[in-house]
């Protein structure tokens, strides 16, 4: 085995493995700043009792800034239909839509926000005369029950009408503030509450800022903290007499704040129907500003979108994978039903949970054996329609019971396993035809353990992202399997005996 008819090209890939890596680490250019991030915020919703045509929801619309910047949006909303939409500030904000069908399906909304440096100067957009009262307005309860706090600055020489002239003055008033209130709640205390929560903690800074004729508004929307967690969250905003700004109380622990609604504590409603159960996701996505030509691309993977690069990670650890299942088949000389099937089936079944991919195999492996048994039969035609029809069914009710159970996203995940199975099925007969039972089950015994092999081996993601920022190192891979190479048997050559002519 280890006489090796490729000793050059062996050395050779080797060699040039290690001289992309030398010229990748010291001559050629590398980009250290990756791609410009987008969030992705997915929101679904689901309403478990409605009544047709009288069960309305609410869902929110979200504010665009320069620091969130909306780029693109969609929706998923089978069963409803939308009746309005409503871009004013406001509790009335957000999209209403209607049920049409008595059990509609799970509402999602995906939005992507861009996070870019934008160097077009803002619009200053001053209060309007009605606006200043409306943010500045206080009953006189609350003018009098402020005044010994104005007071109290006045005492330690700090000046409010001066509260926005420098960045240093607003939290020199904060400090104030707590000095004189007592501190804010802390942010874990708060952290999965809902945003009413959180607004109420700050009503009594609110009735203050307007004390000093600030404007200042409530804003609910989600957060996403420093450990890019994402839930509901309230906070202010204040006039700084061009522009609205972010007060911020816990900024420490804040990534990115998305508003959904302002001047109101909620963002989310239904009318005629059960509870709305709303869950949040945020992703983190690669974007290319600009569409340019990059050389880099080819040999610094890192540049591309981040959902390509978790593809890519995947396939760059398939080969690794075959490569050692290889050397297994070598050393322990087992045989399976081809090559690439363990690897094919193993790369089908990693897509999924370890669970599914269990339940995926259990149900259509050792039923459709079964059945491929009782109609085994001359007419191949009706052989494989059977067959075919029996591996259809029990998809069906993989998928059902894995939607039931809440263990597949997408459907169609299922499909590409339950086909190579199908294969793998099909390579089990063809051999019970040209050998024995023992030996065809054997067989299938050594491909299923291998495909774990690989199924195990992918899930190791530290190997994927190693490959990703090395893919050069396949030539290595390529140079080991060549290891395992036979030299072709020299055929002798019998040379008949010469006649006189």
């Amino acid at each position: 085995m280890f006489n090796l008819p490729n000793k050059k090209v062996i050395i050779g890939l080797i060699a040039l493995a290690i001289l992309i890596y030398i010229l990748k680490l010291f001559w050629l250019p590398i980009t250290d700043k990756k791609s410009p991030l987008q969030t992705k915020l997915t929101i679904n919703y689901e309403v478990t009792k409605t009544v047709i045509n009288e069960t309305e929801i609410q869902l929110p619309l979200p504010y665009s800034t320069r620091k969130n910047r909306l780029v693109s949006q969609s929706m998923s909303y089978n069963g409803w239909r939308i009746i309005k939409r409503n871009y004013k500030d406001g509790d009335k904000r957000g999209i209403i839509l209607i049920a049409t069908e008595k059990r509609p399906s799970t509402i999602q909304l995906q939005y992507n926000f861009s996070h870019l440096d934008n160097a077009q100067k803002r619009v200053a957009t001053p209060l309007k005369a009605a606006e200043f009262d409306k943010y500045t307005k206080l009953d006189e309860f609350d003018q009098k029950r402020l005044a010994k706090f104005n007071q109290y600055l006045a005492k330690n020489a700090f000046n409010p009408e001066k509260l926005l002239e420098s960045d240093s003055s607003l939290p020199k008033y904060l400090e104030f503030y707590e000095s004189y209130w007592g501190a804010f709640p802390n942010y874990q205390s708060l952290k999965n509450k809902p945003c009413n929560n959180w607004l109420i903690e700050q009503n009594n800074l609110l009735t203050n800022l307007r004390s000093l004729n600030i404007p200042i508004r409530t804003v609910c929307g989600i957060t996403v903290d420093i450990k890019n967690n994402s839930y509901k969250r309230g906070w202010l905003e204040f006039h700084d007499g061009d522009y609205w700004q972010v007060l911020d109380l816990w900024s420490d622990n804040t990534l990115k704040l998305i508003a959904f609604s302002k001047d109101s504590n909620k963002y989310s409603s239904v009318k005629n129907g059960s509870k709305l159960k709303e869950t949040l996701s945020v992703d983190n996505v690669l974007i290319d500003e600009a569409q340019k030509f990059n050389i880099e691309k080819f040999y610094n993977l890192e540049l591309l979108p981040l959902d390509i690069q978790d593809t890519l990670k995947i396939l760059l650890t398939l080969p690794f994978a075959v490569l050692i299942t290889a050397f297994l088949k070598a050393f322990l000389r087992i045989e399976t039903f081809g090559t690439l099937t363990p690897a094919l089936l193993g790369l089908a079944l990693a897509f999924n949970e370890i669970l599914l991919s269990f339940i995926i195999l259990t149900f259509v492996f050792f039923p459709t054996i079964y059945v491929k048994k009782l109609v085994q039969n001359k007419n191949k035609i009706v052989e494989h329609t059977v067959t075919l029809t029996f591996v259809i069914l029990v998809l069906i009710f993989i998928l059902t019971l894995a939607d039931t159970m809440g263990w597949i996203e997408n459907p169609s995940d299922a499909l590409l396993p339950v086909i190579i199975l199908t294969l793998l099925i099909d390579k089990y007969f063809t051999a019970l035809n040209k050998t024995s039972v023992n030996q065809a089950n054997i067989k299938m015994v050594y491909t299923l353990l291998l495909t774990f092999i690989v199924i195990g081996v992918l899930q190791l993601s530290f190997i994927g992202d190693w490959f990703l920022v090395h893919p050069e190192m396949h030539l290595v891979t390529i140079a080991l399997a060549l290891i395992l190479c036979k030299p072709k048997e020299s055929k002798d050559v019998i040379e008949e005996p010469k006649t006189d002519p």
